[in-house]
């Protein structure tokens, strides 16, 4: 945050959102290699904030409440729990729908010198989302196997693939990006 590191805790940072075309969500923090990766890229960039969330507020706020206890330190993680959360949501699915989102927001200078900020959001509906992940390797795999691609071994994708590309990947699925 203003060019500084910051320590931040999973699911907290409880915020509102409004995503387009699905309204309010609760969002917290969420931890994603792109924290380090962007700086590393950018660096100019001033402030990046990940945030995610789920759709039904009692689940979101939920998983605020557990996440207290883990920064406490009073319990190492809540993964004994996992079984049981997953049973009840999805007892509980008829509160929700199959639509989720995610946002990025950019702050920093832009390449005029003046400050710059970038809000993007990710929209999946019809339960597309478990998708999202898989595009960048998709894209790479197909270039590989057509011989377009020549970089080998492990690292991180960023910038290897367009949004274009990824795109063009979800073209029959329920998966939209807005920039703002």
């Amino acid at each position: 945050r203003d060019g500084a590191w910051t320590i931040v805790h999973g699911w907290q940072g409880l915020s509102r959102h409004r995503f387009p075309q699905l309204g309010q969500r609760w969002m917290g923090y969420c931890d994603i290699p792109d924290l380090t990766l962007f700086p590393m890229r950018y660096p100019t960039l001033r402030t990046v904030d990940f945030r995610a969330g789920v759709e039904v507020s009692l689940f979101h706020l939920g998983l605020w409440v557990l996440s207290w206890p883990v920064r406490w330190r009073w319990l190492a993680s809540f993964e004994r729990l996992a079984a049981p959360l997953l049973a009840a949501k999805r007892w509980l699915r008829w509160l929700g729908t199959d639509a989720g989102g995610m946002f990025v927001t950019l702050r920093g200078q832009g390449v005029d010198d003046q400050p710059l900020r970038i809000d993007w959001h990710l929209i999946a509906g019809r339960g597309h989302g478990p998708f999202i992940p898989t595009l960048a390797a998709v894209i790479l795999a197909r270039r590989l196997a057509l011989g377009q691609e020549t970089r080998r071994g492990a690292m991180p994708c960023l910038g290897l693939v367009s949004l274009d590309e990824i795109m063009a990947e979800v073209g029959d699925l329920d998966i939209r990006a807005v920039q703002s």
